[in-house]
């Protein structure tokens, strides 16, 4: 059932880890989408957070990540990096060699990199098949070679780092880097390890703890700033994930249609059995107490060792089949037509951009290791997270709805919330009305 299922669901190379996680790597388990009425306008404010800020950029930073030109002892030096400062050097040296123009003629952009205009004369990343910039990240997987856009580096405003969805890469996020440039933001935007143009390597997904080991190189290594992360679907999965584990690296948290499971009822009280507390009757003191008897998982039957591996290889094969049909360039566009609401951005750059890195011939291997993982619960990384959180919200998202917002925020109580009249990617398909809440709730952090 699982080939059928991918099949049916039209999997796409393009922001599909909603339909994707729920049947393959149950990602979304639990998720409710779509149910609740979207606001009435495009852009709406909700309560601000009054969680505690962590310092930026901009205020005096705490924390051993320094933008200095002196070592950090804290922070070990990579091997493909002979110092801070010739990194910082060839950040700008890649970002002028890929753009030959500041910006397009009569632009008042601050954006470094090649910039032209949407059909609504709103300015945007010029698509390059070759990618903008690169860097060798060594883990213990070994090296590979990751994409990345960087912008604004000489700003004093507090540092972005954008992470795309599913599929996606980080030119999704076309729309965004120059208007946060312009707003004085130091921006980044790194495409994640088997998607985009970063390596498509065959290593293990099975608990996405490799996209948490990147995302933390690469803020130590080449950012070497705290960030703010926002991320779309999948990429808002991995910016909790980044924020609950590194809280040193991350300064802030903005989810786009955030992806991700939620625990259900035996998750959670597995969980709570392990803090069951007793009063004891002649102490009169609460006492910890665990089961009499270990709890352990049921133990498959002997036919269904017998039929482990059939099913491993049907499967297999299914997703590779479904992987075939859902690069096609036609059925890339149907896709995103589904999930923009407004679908005037869905254009011939987007579908080529998810187009590309699908050539790769390891990206089908690749697409089924990552569908067969399973990450931590949202629930789980909320309860580790102290940072602000913003919940930045396409109310008419066919796969991860307004619900999903909903028990965030039941979750996450001092989160803040605007809603936006869009589908599951509001950061391109409603990009206007997307930079200004970001943009507002980033002026939030500053102040605080």
């Amino acid at each position: 059932t699982l080939p059928c299922f991918v099949v049916k669901s039209s999997l796409s190379l393009c922001i599909l880890d909603t339909a994707v996680t729920s049947a393959c790597a149950k990602m979304l388990q639990r998720a409710s989408c779509g149910s609740a009425s979207p606001s009435p306008s495009a852009f709406s404010s909700a309560s601000t957070s009054e969680h505690q800020l962590l310092p930026l950029r901009s205020k005096p930073r705490v924390g051993p990540i320094v933008r200095s030109d002196k070592a950090i002892p804290s922070l070990p030096r990579p091997h493909n990096c002979s110092s801070r400062p010739q990194l910082r050097q060839a950040h700008q040296t890649a970002v002028q060699a890929a753009s030959s123009a500041v910006a397009m003629p009569g632009s008042k952009s601050a954006c470094n990199l090649k910039l032209e205009t949407n059909g609504s004369g709103l300015q945007r990343l010029k698509y390059q098949r070759e990618g903008w910039q690169y860097w060798n990240w060594d883990d213990t997987t070994g090296r590979h070679r990751i994409h990345y856009i960087s912008s604004g580096l000489d700003n004093k405003g507090p540092t972005v780092l954008l992470i795309h969805g599913f599929g996606a890469s980080a030119y999704h996020w076309r729309h965004n880097i120059p208007a946060l440039v312009d707003a004085g933001k130091r921006v980044f935007a790194v495409d994640l390890l088997g998607f985009g143009l970063s390596d498509k390597a065959l290593v293990s997904y099975d608990d996405y703890s490799v996209w948490q080991r990147q995302l933390a190189a690469f803020m130590k290594d080449v950012v070497q700033d705290r960030c703010i992360l926002v991320g779309n679907s999948l990429g808002g999965y991995n910016s909790l994930s980044a924020a609950a584990s590194n809280p040193e690296l991350v300064a802030g948290v903005a989810l786009l249609n955030g992806a991700g499971r939620f625990e259900d009822l035996n998750e959670s009280a597995a969980q709570q059995l392990k803090d069951v507390v007793e009063i004891d009757p002649l102490e009169g003191k609460p006492v910890q107490t665990t089961p009499s008897e270990p709890i352990l998982p049921p133990q498959p039957s002997f036919w269904d060792q017998m039929m482990a591996a059939p099913k491993a290889m049907a499967t297999r094969m299914g997703l590779y089949v479904a992987f075939l049909y859902a690069k096609q360039p036609l059925r890339i566009k149907q896709v995103l037509q589904k999930v923009y609401i407004d679908t005037s951005n869905v254009d011939d750059d987007l579908v080529q951009s998810i187009l590309d890195p699908a050539q790769d011939s390891a990206a089908a291997e690749c697409f089924r290791l990552i569908l067969t993982g399973n990450g931590e619960s949202i629930n789980s990384m909320l309860r580790r997270m102290k940072q602000p959180l913003l919940l930045l919200w396409g109310d008419k998202d066919p796969w991860i709805g307004p619900r999903s917002a909903d028990k965030v925020m039941q979750l996450y109580p001092k989160a803040s919330r605007i809603r936006l009249d869009a589908g599951h990617c509001p950061h391109d398909e409603a990009p206007a009305a997307t930079n200004e809440g970001l943009l507002s709730w980033l002026a939030t952090l500053e102040e605080a």
